[in-house]
């Protein structure tokens, strides 16, 4: 389920790296380590491998939700 996000992650970090915009790409490292504790939050919790798929998931969504929102913001 999370392959569209990967994807659009993917290219956006790309186009970043390209460009040298490295405030961003400081976002997606935060945002990643997002993941991680969301990931560390759920397995406590109990759901286990299931938690880290849906912290993945959430994850992925919300580093999505930054590229589209600096791609489509007004000047």
């Amino acid at each position: 389920m999370s392959g569209v996000f990967v994807g659009i992650n993917n290219i956006f970090g790309t186009l970043l790296r390209v460009r040298h915009r490295i405030k961003e790409l400081i976002k997606k490292i935060i945002k990643k380590s997002v993941i991680l504790g969301g990931s560390y939050v759920l397995i406590s919790q109990g759901l286990g491998l299931m938690g880290i798929g849906l912290a993945y998931l959430i994850g992925q969504g919300v580093v999505s939700g930054v590229y589209l929102g600096l791609k489509f913001r007004r000047k």
